[in-house]
């Protein structure tokens, strides 16, 4: 089975950020393990996914696809730059033994700091050519996981997708994506070590 883009097909991907735990005020320090659940009509394949922040900027993802046939492992690296600027997020395809560092007009299971902030200070940007809003605090903001609430930004498209973003301006990490024109949707299903 193929794996056509980068979180195509998902059935569930974990993420453990190794050098920060995402505690309930939504800052990213050391130690929390997020596993999602992703679906998509296509195939279903468990990704878990770790994530490593350099001293010198940047996210490292390092990734296992788990297929019923097979599995592989690869690593896709989000620069300083993407991390600070991008518009974009990646939706590539994961092969085998990848190693791929993104543009620096390109996240990957996170916005932008750049595009977080505009988010706050105006209440809507552009991501992937599609504009945002924000939407209003409100219950729609929280995160239940288990017995924790997490606090995220709740923005909604042009396109219709809604996005779920961690509150977290240094590491806006993807909590849930729900009607995803160009991958699967996403949501968290578990978060330890907080």
């Amino acid at each position: 089975m193929k794996v056509k883009s980068f979180f195509l097909g998902i059935f569930s991907a974990f993420i453990l950020i190794n050098t920060g735990v995402l505690a309930q005020t939504g800052k990213v320090k050391t130690g929390t393990k997020i596993t999602y659940a992703a679906s998509d009509p296509s195939a279903s394949v468990s990704l878990p996914v770790v994530i490593t922040i350099p001293k010198t900027g940047g996210l490292v993802l390092d990734y296992t696809v788990k297929q019923p046939q097979k599995s592989f492992n690869g690593k896709i690296s989000v620069t300083k730059q993407g991390l600070e600027n991008a518009n974009s997020i990646s939706w590539g395809d994961l092969s085998p033994d990848q190693n791929t560092t993104l543009s620096d007009n390109e996240t990957a299971f996170c916005f932008s700091r750049t595009f977080y902030s505009q988010l706050v200070k105006s209440k809507s940007a552009a991501y992937n050519k599609v504009t945002y809003s924000l939407q209003a605090s409100s219950k729609d903001s929280k995160i239940k996981v288990g017995t924790k609430t997490l606090d995220a930004l709740y923005i909604i498209g042009t396109n219709g997708t809604k996005y779920w973003i961690l509150s977290d301006p240094n590491y806006p990490i993807l909590l849930k994506v729900s009607g995803n024109t160009v991958g699967p949707d996403l949501v968290v299903k578990e978060v330890s070590g907080l």
